[in-house]
């Protein structure tokens, strides 16, 4: 029995450490909170285990009750720090290949008849986006300054704005005539839930002075 208090103390002190570092990882990263104070438990249990017993190597026969105490203990810290954070931590991997995949939000009519396109998926708190703008080639190019993309939940209100202000012309095959213009940036995004819930857009435009 004391080998295997041994193995044990040794265990939950890499346990303890492991703990640590995922409440630390946790909450700099502003995961979840419930998931987080989870980890106060095991950690807690596992520090007053490891300093009542010296890590296992305290020199006395442990009795029933605090084997039982100690097998319960190390189950407990088992399933709260690996497989909670481990169920977690998929869930985040889903939710962040979802938002690193590429959505296409089809197409909007400006005013002066301008058709855009525009595609976007955040990577690393990073709204990344192409954007483009096709003109009517009954009329003249109009000058534009700034293109404004608004974006909006499902039930039409306003999530986020942003502005295009550089971009690149896009030319008839005789080079003569602007037919539109294709941009591609990315603007700093800090909710990544507020994403998920964008629904549709629409394109207003700023002209040039």
């Amino acid at each position: 029995m004391k080998t295997y208090t041994k193995i044990l103390g040794i265990f939950n002190a890499i346990i303890l450490i492991v703990g640590i570092v995922a409440l630390v990882a946790f909450t700099a990263d502003e995961q979840d909170w419930l998931i987080t104070s989870l980890f106060i438990i095991p950690i807690y249990l596992n520090a007053h285990y490891l300093i009542a017993t010296r890590f296992g190597f305290k020199k006395h026969e442990p009795s029933k009750q605090t084997s039982i105490i100690t097998i319960s203990l190390s189950v407990l810290t088992l399933i709260l720090v690996g497989i909670i954070p481990l169920t977690s931590w998929n869930s985040y991997k889903k939710i962040t290949n979802e938002l690193e995949t590429s959505r296409d939000w089809g197409q909007d009519t400006t005013l002066y008849n301008i058709r855009t396109d525009l595609k976007t998926k955040l990577i690393d708190n990073q709204l990344n986006y192409v954007f483009k703008a096709r003109f009517d080639k009954k009329r003249e190019t109009p000058n534009i300054g700034t293109y404004i993309v608004k974006l909006y939940d499902a039930d039409g209100f306003e999530i986020e704005d942003f502005e295009i202000k550089e971009w690149t012309g896009k030319m008839d095959s005789l080079a003569t005539k602007q037919l539109g213009i294709d941009s591609f940036g990315k603007i700093y995004w800090s909710d990544w839930q507020s994403y998920r819930e964008i629904d549709s857009y629409n394109v207003a435009v700023r002209w040039a002075d």
